[in-house]
C-alpha cells in the first residue's frame, strides 16, 4: 500500500487544550472526508500497521509513534476531542503530504463558488459542467482522426463540449445522441478528411426532447461529403415543453453532393421544435457535381430547417445576420439538373386539407446577405416575415427553370426593404440573368388559411448595372399565383406591392397573377417606378381573372419621357391584350397605355376612376396637367404628352378665375373652341401658327406641342389640362 505522511500531525506534533496545556489522554478520529465513516492511519511508511482509531495521545499530548500515514489518493477528516470526547478541533479534506488525493479524486474536494447565495459543490462536479473533445482523446493536428472523440464528447452528458482552438481531422462520419441540453461550441474546425463521394451529414446529432446550441464553430467538407450537420428531433412531441435549437455564429463551407440523387445542405434541422434560431453563420460553397440532380427530388440548399412529419414540425424560426454564398452546381445553364438551389429554406408540414399544424409554423427572417444562390436565395413553405435583406448575382446565372429570389413555395406573408443587386461579369461580358428571374413569388391556395390571405411586398430597390443587351431582363418584380387547393372555397387574396424602384434595364412586368376564374381579389400598386416595361405593368394567365386593381403613382419613365413608348396597363402573360374582368382604380399611371379588349358583357369590362378609359383602337388613356407663369408677351411650350392631337381635347385656365376657362377639341393642328366662359379672350389657330393677337390669350400647335402667348398686358398663370 502507497501512503504519504500525514499533513496534520503528521510527524511529532503536540496537541494542546484550549488553556494551552498539554492534551494528555487525548483522541484523534481519523474519517472519510465529509462522513463519519472510519478512515484508517498509519504507523509508518510502510503502511502495514494501523493506528488505532481513535489515536490516544500520551501524556504529552503527542501520537505514541511520532507519525501518522495516510493512503495515497484518500482524503480525510479528523476530530480531536478531550479524553472525555469534547471536541475541540475538527479538520477536514485533508491529505498526504506529497500526496496524490485532489488530482486524483476531485470529488473529494469542497468548491465554494464566490458568488452570494451561492451552494458548495466539489471540484468534479464544477470540472464536469464542461468537457473538452480533447478529455476524450481529440488531437486538433489537422490530420489525426478525431471521429470517435467528437461523438464520444457530444454524448458524454456534459451540458457543454467545448472545441479548443485546433483543427480536428474527421475520417469519418458520426451520429451522437443526446441525453441533456448541450451546447457545442468552440473555436475549432472540424474537417471532413476520408473517402471522397461520401452521401452522409458529417455530424447527425439526435437531440431528443433536449435544446442544442452550436455556436462558434467552423465545419469544412472539403467536396468531399453531402452535408454538415443534421440535426434532429425525432421524438415525440410534447407541447408544454417543446425544446430548441440554435446555430449561431458558424462557418459550413465545402459540403458537395458528388452522388446522384442525394441532398447538400451545410446544416439541415428537423422534427419538433419551439424555436429554431440561426444566426450569424457563413455559410458558403454548398454544391453539386453535374449530372447527378434529380429536378424536384434532390437539391442544394445552405441551411434547411423543416419539418419531419405533419405532428413533428418547427414552430417559430428566427433566422437572421446569416451570410450565404456560392449555393449552385455544374450544370450548364440548359441543363434540366440545373435546379433547386437555394440559400436558406424553411418548411412548415405540406398544405393539405388534413394539415391545420401549417398555419402554426413562423418564420421571421432579416438581415441577411445572400450571394449567387442560384434558384432561390429564401425558399419559404408557411407565414412568414422577410425584411431588409440583400441579394446579390454577380458571378453565377439563374437556373434552367427559371429563378425567384424570394420564393414563398406556399404561404402568406410581407417582404419590405430588400435590396437586388445585378452585376455583370467575365469583363462585363456576361449577365447573371441567363433565364426567367422572379424577386418576389406567392403561391396560395384556400386550404391552409389563405382565402383572405396576403402577398405584401413593400419596399424594393433594384440597383442593376449589367448593360443593356446583355443577358435577359428581370421578368417580374412579384409574381402570384394559384398555389395547392383541394377545396372548394373561393380565393380572396390580397396582392398588394408598394415602393419599387428599379434604376436599369426594362421589367417584363410589374406583377403577374396566375390565379383561376374563381378567384376574387384586389392588386394593390403604390409607388412604382421603372425604367420600362416589356409588355405591361400586369400580366394575367387568362381572360377571366376576376381581380379588382389600385393603382396609383405608377410610373414606366420610358413611356413618360416617350408616350409612344407607352405600354398597355394589363395583358395577359404572352404578352398580348386581353378581355379584363374587374374593376380598376388608377391615378396618375403615367407610361402605361390603359387599352383592353372591351367585351360584350359590360358588366365584366374594364373601368378606370381618376383617370381615362380607351377601347382596344384607343389612345393613351391618362390625363396630363401642367402650368407656368408667362410675363406680358411670353411664350411657353407645354408638352402635351398622352394628348393625341387629331382627336384630343384640353381645358386651359387663365389665373385660376372662374371668368377665364376654356375647353378645346383638336384635329391635327387646329384647336376648335367647345366651351368658353370668355369667348374673345382666347385667340386660337387652325393651321399651327401664332395668331398673335394683341389682347388675347394666343394658342397653336406644333409638333404636337401646345404653345400659349400671353398678350394680356400683365404676367398670367396658365393651367393646362391634356386629356388623352
Amino acid at each position: 500500500m502507497t501512503v504519504n505522511l500525514s499533513a496534520l500531525a503528521g510527524a511529532g506534533q503536540q496537541f494542546f487544550d484550549n488553556n494551552g496545556n498539554p492534551l494528555s489522554g487525548g483522541k484523534l478520529y481519523s474519517y472519510e472526508a465529509g462522513t463519519t465513516t472510519p478512515q484508517p492511519t498509519y504507523t509508518t511508511a510502510a503502511g502495514n500497521i494501523a493506528h488505532t482509531n481513535p489515536i490516544i495521545l500520551n501524556s504529552a499530548g503527542r501520537v505514541a509513534t511520532g507519525e501518522i500515514w495516510l493512503t495515497a489518493g484518500q482524503n480525510y477528516k479528523f476530530v480531536l476531542t478531550t479524553s472525555t470526547d469534547v471536541t475541540i478541533a475538527t479538520w477536514d479534506n485533508i491529505t498526504g503530504i506529497n500526496g496524490t488525493g485532489i488530482a486524483s479524486n476531485a470529488v473529494n474536494v469542497q468548491y465554494d463558488p464566490p458568488f452570494t447565495g451561492a451552494v458548495s459543490t466539489n471540484v468534479e462536479a464544477k470540472l464536469s459542467e464542461q468537457a473538452s473533445i480533447k478529455d476524450f482523446g481529440a488531437v486538433g493536428n489537422g490530420t489525426a482522426d478525431n471521429s470517435t472523440a467528437i461523438r464520444d464528447a457530444l454524448q458524454s452528458g456534459a451540458q457543454f463540449v467545448y472545441v479548443p482552438p485546433g483543427t480536428y481531422a474527421m475520417a469519418s462520419n458520426i451520429s451522437a445522441a443526446i441525453a441533456t441540453d448541450v451546447t457545442f461550441y468552440g473555436h475549432g474546425k472540424i474537417i471532413y478528411t476520408g473517402s471522397n463521394d461520401n452521401v452522409n451529414p458529417l455530424i447527425t446529432i439526435e437531440t431528443g426532447n433536449n435544446s442544442l446550441t452550436v455556436d462558434g464553430l467552423s465545419f469544412d467538407g472539403d467536396d468531399k461529403i453531402a452535408a454538415g450537420l443534421v440535426i434532429r428531433n425525432s421524438a415525440t412531441p410534447d407541447s408544454n415543453t417543446l425544446p430548441n435549437c440554435t446555430l449561431s455564429n458558424n462557418l459550413l463551407i465545402r459540403f458537395r453532393k458528388n452522388v446522384a440523387g442525394v441532398w447538400s445542405d451545410g446544416a439541415y434541422v428537423t422534427g419538433s421544435y419551439q424555436l429554431v434560431t440561426i444566426a450569424n453563420n457563413r455559410v458558403r460553397l454548398i454544391t453539386r457535381a453535374a449530372g447527378v440532380g434529380v429536378p424536384g427530388v434532390s437539391g442544394t440548399s445552405g441551411i434547411t430547417v423543416q419539418q419531419l412529419s405533419n405532428t413533428q414540425f418547427i414552430r417559430e424560426c428566427l433566422h437572421y445576420g446569416n451570410q450565404y454564398a456560392a449555393i449552385f452546381g455544374d450544370d450548364l445553364v440548359a441543363s434540366a439538373n440545373n435546379v433547386d438551389y437555394d440559400g436558406f429554406k424553411f418548411f412548415a408540414p405540406a398544405p393539405s386539407t388534413a394539415s391545420g399544424q401549417y398555419v402554426q409554423s413562423t418564420l421571421t427572417s432579416y438581415g441577411n446577405v445572400y450571394r449567387n444562390c442560384r434558384g432561390r436565395a429564401l425558399k419559404i413553405q408557411a407565414i412568414g416575415t422577410v425584411r431588409d435583406e440583400t441579394i446579390i448575382r454577380d458571378s453565377d446565372y439563374t437556373s434552367s427553370i427559371g429563378s425567384t429570389e424570394i420564393n414563398f413555395q406556399y404561404g402568406i406573408g410581407m417582404v419590405s426593404n430588400c435590396q437586388f443587386i445585378y452585376r455583370p461579369y467575365n469583363s462585363g461580358a456576361t449577365s447573371p440573368i441567363q433565364t426567367s428571374l422572379t424577386l418576389v413569388s406567392f403561391f396560395q391556395g384556400t386550404d391552409y388559411g389563405e382565402d383572405s390571405g396576403g402577398a405584401i411586398v413593400n419596399g424594393i430597390q433594384v440597383l442593376n448595372s449589367i448593360p443593356a443587351g446583355v443577358g435577359l431582363n428581370i421578368s417580374r418584380i412579384v409574381n402570384s399565383q394559384l398555389g395547392f387547393v383541394s377545396g372548394s372555397t373561393e380565393l380572396r387574396p390580397l396582392v398588394s406591392v408598394s415602393n419599387v424602384s428599379v434604376n436599369k434595364n426594362a421589367v417584363d412586368w410589374v406583377a403577374t397573377l396566375g390565379y383561376s376564374a374563381t378567384t376574387y381579389g384586389t392588386i394593390r400598386l403604390d409607388n412604382v417606378v421603372v425604367p420600362d416595361v416589356t409588355y405591361s405593368v400586369i400580366g394575367t394567365n387568362g381572360t377571366d381573372t376576376n381581380f379588382d386593381i389600385v393603382a396609383t403613382n405608377v410610373v414606366n419613365l420610358n413611356g413618360v419621357a416617350t408616350p409612344a413608348n407607352a405600354k398597355p396597363f394589363v395583358t395577359s402573360t404572352s404578352g398580348t391584350s386581353l378581355n379584363y374582368g374587374g374593376l380598376i382604380t388608377g391615378v396618375l399611371n403615367q407610361g402605361f397605355i390603359q387599352t383592353y379588349a372591351v367585351r360584350s358583357d359590360f358588366n365584366n369590362g374594364p373601368l378606370l376612376r381618376g383617370g381615362a378609359l380607351t377601347s382596344q383602337a384607343g389612345a393613351a388613356g391618362a390625363a396630363s396637367v401642367q402650368s407656368a407663369t408667362l410675363i406680358d408677351d411670353a411664350v411657353f411650350e407645354f408638352d402635351s404628352r398622352f394628348l393625341i392631337t387629331s382627336r384630343g381635347a384640353f381645358i386651359v385656365s387663365v389665373n385660376f378665375s372662374i371668368n377665364t376657362q376654356g375647353l378645346f377639341a383638336t384635329g391635327s393642328n387646329a384647336i376648335e373652341k367647345i366651351a368658353v366662359t370668355a369667348g374673345e379672350l382666347f385667340e386660337v389657330s387652325a393651321g399651327g401658327t401664332n395668331p398673335d393677337v394683341d389682347g388675347q390669350f394666343n394658342m397653336w400647335f406644333t409638333g404636337g406641342k401646345l404653345n400659349v402667348k400671353n398678350r394680356l398686358g400683365s404676367t398670367q398663370v396658365v393651367t393646362v389640362m391634356f386629356i388623352g
